[in-house]
């Protein structure tokens, strides 16, 4: 019983009913993006500039797909192998910013912001962009 009352306190903690945390959340976005799932990508995005993100994601890989399918299939490989690090997360009471550093594994790196909002108890992301 005691087990039961934690776990739910744990998740009514959290906020969000999915239990997927800002991190969590970008983590999966890139996997899913990187896995060339797009829809299930567009899935963790909330607003239509995110979802375009996804969109010009797509874009450039059936580009690049259609000149050389070799060189994008070993592209594909190393970017999925890509490795989110979270280097810091700012809260504010509706929004989450993530600041993260995407490394493909051969020293080659990106930092990036993603800016969450809570959408009916789930973190989204609402915008993507360098920095």
């Amino acid at each position: 019983m005691l087990i039961c009352v934690a776990a739910f306190v744990a998740a009514a903690c959290s906020g969000k009913k999915d239990g997927l945390q800002p991190e969590d959340v970008v983590a999966g976005f890139h996997q899913a993006l990187t896995s060339l799932e797009f829809d299930k990508a567009a899935e963790y995005c909330c607003e239509a500039e995110a979802k375009e993100y996804v969109n010009a994601f797509e874009k450039a890989y059936e580009t690049a797909r259609t000149r050389d399918e070799g060189a994008t299939q070993i592209a594909i490989g190393m970017l999925h192998d890509a490795a989110v690090t979270v280097d810091d997360i700012e809260r504010n009471k509706e929004t989450r910013t993530v600041f993260y550093t995407i490394g493909d594994g051969c020293g080659n790196t990106k930092n990036k912001i993603a800016v969450l909002k809570d959408v009916e108890g789930e973190w989204k992301i609402a915008e993507i962009k360098d920095r």
